[in-house]
Parts: structure tokens; sequence; C-alpha cells
């Protein structure tokens, strides 16, 4: 006898096999979607344990807990280096060491370099500070306003404007450069007027002779390089010509010619044998008197020295 299968009982084993290979396609997909979920938690938590260890970290070197120690400053205090960085304390734990640095420079115009390094541990801000110094005192003149206006400034040695003042510090003996331009210099930068490069050249030169003449000078015109003025102090007479191309030899005469005064006048106050004209008793060689002043020293020739005086 035959045993016929019935289309149902078929029916029943494409099902299951249709089923069968249904939980084989769904269960990857199940797997994927918790291991999504799962990276989203971690990095979520990540992220919430950062945050927390940065603000802890920000707490830990809040301002108020900073030790600020600063070294090299001689023209600011502490308390004034303090303030200027003022807010980028705050953030001193993620701001950048060079930017705090240039912002410091750029409003202290005293300080020329500042190297800043942090201690997180310690919770201490050290700053060594380079700063500028005083070297000249420029009188500037300017139009404003239809108007011819002075201003004066002291500069370093590289010609950067430290501030505006009217007087010099007591501290040093300020040669006085005299200059003009459309506009007055701002106290930062760097004064780019040829009359002051060429004044700030000529006072170099100046500063590397004897000390004695170095005191005689007052003041510096260089706004006509073929006739830099020098303007000399009460006891020496009045000024000093010298030329841009030739600024060494002129110095040098003059220096020699400030000497051989100076000399003369020791001879009048210990010799009783010099006369009123100035000729010495015994016919030797003539020495100027008292009274012969001199308002000018040309010093701008190779082979000579001229002298222009109030009396010829």
């Amino acid at each position: 006898m035959k045993t016929i299968q019935t289309p149902t009982h078929s029916r029943r084993v494409q099902d299951s096999s249709l089923s069968s290979t249904a939980r084989q396609l769904g269960a990857p997909r199940r797997g994927a979607k918790v291991y999504l979920w799962r990276r989203l938690i971690f990095f979520i938590a990540v992220t919430v344990t950062l945050a927390f260890v940065g603000k802890t970290l920000l707490n830990f070197f809040r301002v108020e807990h900073v030790t600020l120690e600063v070294s090299g400053n001689v023209h600011y205090t502490e308390r004034a280096i303090y303030d200027v960085l003022g807010a980028n304390l705050d953030n001193i734990v993620i701001e950048s060491e060079e930017r705090a640095a240039t912002y410091l420079k750029e409003n202290l115009s005293y300080i020329k370099d500042a190297r800043i390094s942090k201690h997180l541990m310690k919770r201490v801000l050290t700053i060594e500070v380079t700063e500028r110094a005083p070297f000249a005192r420029l009188q500037f003149r300017a139009s404003r306003h239809n108007r011819v206006e002075t201003q004066f400034f002291l500069l370093d040695r590289e010609g950067y404007v430290l501030e505006s003042t009217v007087e010099a510090p007591s501290s040093f003996d300020a040669v006085t450069l005299l200059a003009e331009g459309d506009a007055f210099p701002v106290v930062g930068t760097a004064v780019q007027t040829p009359a002051v490069v060429l004044g700030l050249d000529v006072l170099e030169n100046v500063l590397r002779r004897n000390k004695t003449f170095v005191k005689q000078v007052k003041s510096i015109d260089a706004r006509d390089a073929q006739k830099i003025r020098l303007q000399l102090g009460e006891h020496s007479g009045g000024q000093a010509w010298i030329a841009a191309d030739a600024a060494q030899r002129g110095l040098h005469y003059i220096e020699l010619f400030l000497k051989q005064e100076s000399g003369w006048a020791e001879r009048r106050q210990s010799s009783p044998l010099i006369t009123g004209s100035g000729d010495v008793a015994d016919g030797s060689r003539r020495m100027p008197t008292e009274q012969e002043t001199w308002t000018y020293l040309d010093a701008r020739f190779e082979d000579a020295i001229y002298l222009g005086s109030e009396n010829r």
C-alpha cells in the first residue's frame, strides 16, 4: 500500500526552512545594534570623565590658587604683570605660553622678551622677562591741526619707543635726539625716521669714546646728514658739526679739541704768566682767552677743523 505525501506536509517543511533562514539573518543585525549602543555608552562615559577631570584641574589651578614668580623685572612690578595677564591666568592650563608671552610684549612696552613656564602640581606660574633699557630721549616735532607741536619720548638702543615723557629718568644722563615728521611715534613701536636712526648710530659712536667727551654731548640733531649738529655742554661752548659719511673722524677731531681746550683752561687757572690777551709772558705759544668763546666747531673736513666764535 502506497503512502501519498500530502501538499499540507510539504508546506510545513518549507515554512520551517524559511523560519530557520530568517533567524540566521536577523541574529547579526541585533548583535550590531547592541555593539553600537555599547560603543555610544562607552564614548559618553569617557567624555563625562574627561570633562570632570578637566574641570578638576582647572579648579586646581585657578588664579586664586596660583603662585606667580617673576624674575628679570625692573621697571614693572609683579602686580603690574599680573594685572596685564588678567583673564589669561584663569585658563593657564590650556593657554599657550607663547601667546601669553606675546601678549605681555604687546601691552608692556619695556618688556623685550618673556619666557613663561607652568608647574601644574606646584601651581606655580614662572615668568622670566628681559626688559628694554632707556638709551636716549627723543624730542619730536609734528604738525597737528595746522600747528607744530612737540612731544618727548624715551627710546632704547634699537629706537623702540618705551614711553612718552616730559622728564628723562634721573637714573641715567639722557642725550636728546631731535627729529620731526608728519605724525608722532607710537609707544611700543620702533621709530623709523631717518634722523632718529642716524642719531642713534652717532650716539653709539659717542659712547665708545672718552667719558669726559661723552658727558659734554647734550643733544644730537641728525636731520641733515651732511651737517649733524652735536650740542655740547656749557663748559665746551656751542655746537660741533660732523658729516654722516665721516662721523668717526669728526668725533675724533672733536674729542681731541675738547681735550686740548680742557688743558688750556687748567693752564689759565694755574699759571699767573698768562696775560689778559692770552699771550704767555715769555713769548711762547698763544692760548685763547676766556673771553674768546666759540659757537661752532666744524669737523666735517678731512685735514682741518674750523672754529666760529661770537667775537669773529
